[in-house]
């Protein structure tokens, strides 16, 4: 057997903090909260699912690299690989410490061995993490292009220039206006053509089928519900636009923050999170919280592996 193989099996039987689990068979009975009735956690489990693709174009992909003389990291296919044959079979593994991602949990020691709710700004640290804070520091401080195509958006014509989506509970209104949807450019990007640039500025976007970007707003008296994100291999970027309202709220694994101008807030969205919009009086009326929401591939990650992740699960 070849030797990765057999450290995976190992780590896979005596990990102590990953447990297996039968999946239910569906994200949501209620495909309001998506932004696509083809959402691919809703459609992933089981015989014939979409994990079933997914575990056969993995092999397909394996097989071309080795013949090029290219091969992919061995440990992240035979992750992969291992989750997906568990998807298959309506069986996926959560993280005993938090995270419980609805589809993949890829059992990856850099991930499962490093797991936090938020992720504090690094931009002196090296390699990807160090890089990957710096530009998002950057964007963050420097959002006026950014906030004046969300306001022409906005403006009157938001419903019939984009994929605007309502959910949510409670009094108030939760929308989204999709710039990405599952790695896919949606028709709303071209009219945001500034913010697109700013996107594809930062390192590891995730342009893959878990990936999303788009403007998201919360009104007063919203309360989003707790759910997790699908994988355990991105991390969830919130950009806030304008000033962030007091009483706005976000909780991931526990621990609750909220946003700041100028500053970028990063969280593993694969821990149960939730965000609540009170009602408060404040000398500043702001109607609405408004961040720019993007994934980017987990920083912890190579580079040979990211590249594997993009390739096989590409849109």
């Amino acid at each position: 057997m070849d030797p990765i193989l057999r450290w995976l099996l190992g780590f896979w039987r005596n990990e102590p903090s990953l447990l297996r689990v039968e999946s239910g068979g569906a994200c949501s009975e209620d495909l309001s909260q998506c932004i696509s009735s083809n959402c691919i956690r809703c459609a992933f489990w089981g015989p014939g699912g979409i994990a079933a693709y997914y575990l056969k174009r993995m092999n397909a992909l394996s097989l071309s690299a080795r013949l090029a003389h290219r091969p992919y990291d061995g440990m992240i296919l035979g992750s992969v690989e291992k989750v997906l044959e568990m998807a298959v079979d309506n069986c996926l593994f959560v993280h005993e410490h938090g995270p419980a991602p609805t589809c993949l949990l890829v059992p990856l020691p850099i991930i499962v061995e490093d797991v936090r709710p938020f992720w504090e700004p690094m931009p002196e640290a090296a390699g990807m993490l160090g890089e990957l804070w710096r530009a998002l520091l950057k964007l963050a401080t420097d959002v006026r292009d950014i906030e004046e195509e969300y306001r022409s958006l906005a403006d009157g014509a938001f419903h019939a220039k984009g994929e605007l989506v309502e959910g949510g509970d409670g009094m108030g209104a939760w929308r989204s206006f999709a710039l990405y949807n599952q790695g896919v450019p949606t028709t709303s990007a071209a009219v945001a053509p500034r913010t697109i640039a700013a996107l594809e500025r930062v390192p590891r976007l995730m342009k893959s089928v878990f990936g999303h970007a788009y403007f998201s707003i919360m009104e007063k008296g919203v309360a989003i519900r707790e759910h997790t994100g699908p994988v355990n291999f991105r991390m969830r970027v919130h950009i806030p636009l304008f000033n962030p309202p007091a009483g706005c709220t976000i909780t991931v694994g526990g621990e609750t923050r909220s946003w700041r101008k100028g500053e970028p807030l990063m969280f593993d969205d694969s821990f149960p999170h939730s965000v609540t919009f009170r009602q408060c009086q404040s000398e500043e009326e702001i109607p609405a919280r408004v961040v720019l929401l993007f994934d980017v591939f987990h920083p912890h990650l190579t580079d040979n592996q990211v590249l594997f992740l993009a390739d096989c699960f590409a849109p």
